[in-house]
């Protein structure tokens, strides 16, 4: 189950969670220059103090693949 989205000290969104081996992970709201432009804000996905920062278009890109391993258990066709 997920948690409760948060605020981070700089104003991100942050959301923890634990996945199904108890491991702490996170999302975090990022962007490249410590500012917060609308629509220019990139992620940060990980395990404890490992995490990826990726960007809008690959999130897209994610999310499309995710679905699709939702809805036919398999991450759908290369792009």
């Amino acid at each position: 189950m997920l948690g409760q989205v948060k605020t981070s000290q700089r104003g991100f969104s942050l959301l923890s969670f634990e996945d199904t081996h108890g491991r702490k992970c996170h999302v975090k709201q990022s962007s490249a220059s410590g500012e917060k432009p609308a629509g220019h804000s990139f992620l940060w996905l990980g395990v404890g103090d490992e995490a990826m920062h990726i960007s809008r278009d690959q999130v897209i890109g994610l999310i499309g693949r995710l679905q699709s391993w939702v809805d036919t258990g398999e991450f759908g066709a290369q792009e």
